[in-house]
């Protein structure tokens, strides 16, 4: 249809107005992309997203963390491992990564504890966690290990017939202990007959259920290390406590017959540990 001349000035000024709204929108969303990050994982599971557990860590991590990737050259595997530690970098910026072929560099290799290919090594204010895998609760586990600067020791007392860190078997504790050492707590065994004393870097003392008696050497020791403020776990099964008995005393434990052992007064549990905090 035909337009008059005010007519076509007036469409003009609404398409200026138009575009001039439109180029401030843009602006604007631009600018709130600089302020506000969104991000959404729509893969199966969310397998692309780090868990809120491991940003924490992330998060607790002082300073910048060196990760060496001890693999052959692999293209693919690069960008994988590439691809694993972007999404860590989303949350700590300062991680940066480098790859090592432990084959052109055995020597590197072996002085960062290395022991095969394809493992990675986080380091961090001095220390060094060594990673076999890319799964992200081994990446956590080796984070919770930056995050713990100073050595926990849980120590469990031998020489008594006592549940074995080894054994693999059902009363064996080899799954505690390789639970601990994934959590970056260094467990060890302790024969108080070698050793007379508790270690003062020990966090927690495990009596597991001896079989034998101890002497009244070892009992002091223990003693000992309680008076200097630590920490012990005792697991007893059923039956006399024999020469534990002035740890019960000290504990305020006494040991009814049919039950493993109760806090004075009354049965207040029937589970075999003591905790003294």
């Amino acid at each position: 249809m035909d337009m008059n001349p005010r007519a076509r000035w007036t469409l003009r000024i609404q398409n200026l107005w138009f575009y001039v709204l439109f180029a401030l929108v843009i602006g604007l969303l631009a600018w709130l992309s600089t302020r506000y990050v969104y991000e959404a994982d729509w893969t199966a599971g969310a397998r692309n997203t780090v868990s809120q557990a491991t940003r924490e860590l992330l998060q607790a991590v002082d300073g910048p963390v060196v990760v060496t990737a001890y693999v052959s050259d692999d293209a693919l595997l690069h960008r994988r491992i590439e691809t694993r530690m972007g999404r860590l970098r989303r949350y700590k910026r300062d991680i940066s990564l480098r790859f090592v072929n432990p084959d052109l560099a055995p020597d590197e290799a072996r002085e960062a504890g290395v022991q095969r290919a394809g493992q990675l090594v986080f380091e961090a204010h001095g220390r060094r966690v060594t990673v076999d895998d890319l799964a992200e609760r081994s990446l956590a586990q080796a984070l919770q290990r930056l995050v713990r600067r100073e050595d926990r020791w849980v120590v469990f007392l031998e020489g008594h017939a006592e549940r074995d860190l080894g054994d693999e078997t059902n009363p064996g504790y080899s799954d505690l202990a390789a639970a601990l050492r994934r959590s970056g707590i260094s467990v060890q065994g302790l024969n108080l007959i070698r050793s007379p004393a508790v270690p003062d870097n020990t966090a927690v003392l495990v009596i597991a259920a001896p079989q034998s008696q101890l002497l009244p050497g070892e009992v002091r020791a223990v003693l000992d290390y309680l008076e200097r403020g630590g920490k012990l776990l005792w697991l007893h099964d059923p039956g006399d406590p024999g020469s534990l008995g002035p740890l019960a005393t000290r504990l305020g434990i006494r040991f009814i017959d049919g039950c493993w052992w109760t806090p004075i007064p009354g049965c207040g549990s029937c589970w075999a540990s003591s905790i003294r905090r």
